[in-house]
């Protein structure tokens, strides 16, 4: 399955999502004028997230977002979810207008750790899409979270080495309005790695990639 915006990459990027595993959405309604609550559940193994708020459509406003994760069992990590990036409004679940699942828990780095992942919009014309990654820390027990925005644009996962590690690919957004409008710019892809809880560029790595991608947008 994928949420919000996520495809299987196939060479093209589209607007923000992921690969899902074992994934479940629960919606639980309260009286009309009331905000609604909603609980995104998503478990790889022993990992599971539970992602929780209020949506007041009078106001158009999500409220009372927290997230909550167990492994073994255990509560490891649980926490109100933070304001968005400086420059950011109000904080949404980016999958919620397209009844797509915003968290999931996958292994990004391919050390038979699973990471989950918060895939959130702060609201916009067509700006900014961002992820929080939450990492396994084993000395602490507990889950450290990184922070990073795509801008304009979402992500998908591909693993393009065939060895078990995924990749991040993305477009690069420093190209909007670099030589027009956003409507007329056009955005060259871009691979980024996420290892060890850190998020490194490594678009020169795939040559392949870049041709096809400039072979695409030249037609």
């Amino acid at each position: 399955m994928a949420p919000f915006g996520f495809r299987r990459y196939n060479g093209r990027v589209r607007t923000a999502g992921a690969l899902a595993v074992a994934l479940g959405l629960v919606f639980v309604t309260t009286a009309a004028a009331a905000p609604k609550p909603h609980v995104e559940r998503a478990h790889v193994g022993a990992v599971e997230a539970v992602f929780s708020y209020s949506y007041d459509a009078a106001a158009f406003r999500f409220s009372r977002q927290w997230l909550t994760i167990t492994r073994d069992g255990v509560k490891s990590f649980s926490a109100k979810l933070r304001k968005p990036p400086a420059g950011g409004l109000n904080a949404q679940p980016s999958g919620y207008f397209a009844r797509h699942r915003s968290v999931f828990v996958t292994d990004v780095d391919g050390d038979g750790e699973p990471e989950v992942v918060l895939d959130l919009y702060w609201g916009g014309a067509h700006c900014c899409w961002y992820s929080q990654v939450y990492r396994y820390v084993a000395a602490t027990g507990h889950y450290a979270p990184l922070v990073h925005v795509w801008g304009n644009f979402g992500y998908v996962f591909a693993d393009l080495d065939h060895n078990g590690m995924q990749e991040l690919v993305t477009r690069d957004d420093r190209f909007s309005y670099a030589f027009g409008s956003f409507a007329d710019s056009r955005w060259p892809v871009r691979i980024l790695r996420y290892r060890a809880g850190r998020v490194t560029v490594e678009t020169p790595s795939y040559p392949s990639e870049i041709g096809r991608d400039a072979n695409a947008l030249w037609h």
